[in-house]
Order: structure tokens, then sequence, then C-alpha cells
């Protein structure tokens, strides 16, 4: 078990709604959260060791870590010629270089889908759990109405009525 717990596995750290969250791909369902960036990865850390030892014991194969993408950070990127006049003009709208700007913008973009894919995971998980599952946004934020299976009752849960979700550490078997 030391040797897989002390195995390089790629980490992703990403920021959603004012949260940081450390995730490792090679490890499905390994995911931590955390105020800062170094406490997530703190988190996810202790998360990836709880993951390799609930695998262990449960007999299940460990996955090989998959070596780093070589990314250099530089990207060359064809646009159409509108596209490319409309960014420019938002660039300077902004007060800012081109390169900044597009950045922004693929930051937002990137953040917004990597919180759609946290909330689908969230809900096949919850869909295992529970007979319906209703996600409502609103200007506040999100809202979601459950009925549990087992008794068949809906519960609501909305923002002001129930605390801030804290996700520790969810590990699959």
């Amino acid at each position: 078990m030391d040797k897989d717990s002390k195995m390089d596995y790629r980490k992703e750290l990403f920021k959603t709604n004012g949260r940081w969250f450390a995730r490792f791909p090679d490890l499905p369902g390994c995911l931590a959260d955390g105020e800062t960036g170094e406490e997530a990865l703190a988190n996810g850390n202790e998360a990836k060791a709880f993951w390799l030892e609930t695998a262990q014991r449960l007999g299940k194969e460990i996955p090989v870590p998959s070596e780093e993408p070589p990314y250099s950070g530089k990207l060359n990127l064809r646009l159409p010629r509108g596209l490319h006049e409309a960014a420019a003009r938002g660039a300077e709208r902004e007060g800012t270089s081109l390169n900044t700007y597009l950045v922004q913008l693929i930051s937002e973009g990137v953040e917004r889908t990597g919180l759609k894919s946290l909330f689908s995971l969230l809900e096949g998980r919850l869909q295992k759990a529970f007979r319906g599952i209703n996600w409502q946004q609103d200007a506040d934020g999100f809202s979601v109405s459950i009925e549990v299976k087992s008794i068949g009752k809906a519960a609501e849960i909305t923002r002001g009525e129930a605390p801030e979700p804290e996700i520790k550490a969810v590990a699959n078997g």
C-alpha cells in the first residue's frame, strides 16, 4: 500500500465559485476541496490516500499514473476576421491586451464547464440514492428538491435553509 500512496498521480487544481478543488483524474471520484489552493491540495492528498486504501481493501485494481501532458502555455489560434476584431475591441474597452482578454474569456468558459461537470457528477451520484432530483438556478444561486426513495417524501434544500455543503473527500471503491 505504501508504494501506491507514494506514486505520483497527476493532480488538477481549480477554483469554482470561490472554492478550490483538487482532483486526481487517474482515480475516478477522487476529489477534495479547500478554502485555498494549498488546503485543497492537502485535502486532496488525504483523499488520494483514502481512495488507494479503499481500492486495495476492496481488491480493486490500482491504476498506474498517467504521464503529465506536455502543455507549454503557448497556443496558436486562427480566428475569423470578425471574431478577431470583436475580441480586439473588447480588449480595448477593458483596457487590457488582446492576449490577457482572451485568457480571461477562456478561463471563465473553462470554469463554467468545470462547474457544470461537477454538478453532473453530483447529480448522478444523488440519483442513485434518491427518487427524484430537481435543480433550479436563480439570481441567488442554486436550490435542489430531493424525493427520498425509502420514505417517498420530498425534502427541499435551499440557500439559507441549510449550511453550505462541504466536500472534504469523495472516493469510489
